[in-house]
């Protein structure tokens, strides 16, 4: 592997970032994605590996900093009682070892004895819907994973 300048370093991360953010726009609001899951995640991870290398390099409106985009703004805006955070990613044996290191420290050993249960994750769309009563009052999206439209 190359080692880059730092200059060299800023402008990849800049390039990254131009390309996430087009990649977003792309997805979330033209639902028409032209990257596929894989590259947009490699690319993902990229910038997240110069931003930690260089915290200099990481920019407030990063596109590692936040979930989703924002609501569209032709829906009645929404509040979600809960933070709706993105699933992570693991690649490899390592990557799962170490979530499961993470979900210990959060939860204690038992979570580790009492098992899992693993599915693929097919991309799609995150629900949350809210019922007062037992009435549906309602129902949305992610949006940016604290607000949404409903």
């Amino acid at each position: 592997m190359v080692k880059r300048s730092l200059a060299e370093e800023s402008a990849r991360a800049a390039a990254l970032r131009e390309q996430l953010e087009r990649a977003n726009h792309e997805y979330y609001v033209l639902d028409r994605p032209t990257l596929s899951d894989r590259e947009y995640d490699a690319m993902f991870r990229e910038l997240q590996g110069l931003e930690r290398a260089h915290p200099e390099l990481r920019s407030d409106d990063s596109p590692t900093l936040r979930i989703g985009a924002e609501p569209a703004s032709q829906l009645a805006k929404h509040q979600h009682l809960v933070p709706m955070l993105s699933l992570g990613n693991a690649f490899n044996a390592e990557e799962l070892e170490a979530w499961e290191d993470r979900l210990v420290r959060l939860a204690g050993d038992d979570v580790r004895r009492s098992g899992y249960h693993g599915e693929l994750k097919i991309d799609g769309v995150a629900v949350s819907l809210t019922y007062r009563e037992g009435v549906l009052v309602a129902g949305t999206t992610r949006g940016n994973g604290i607000s949404a439209r409903a």
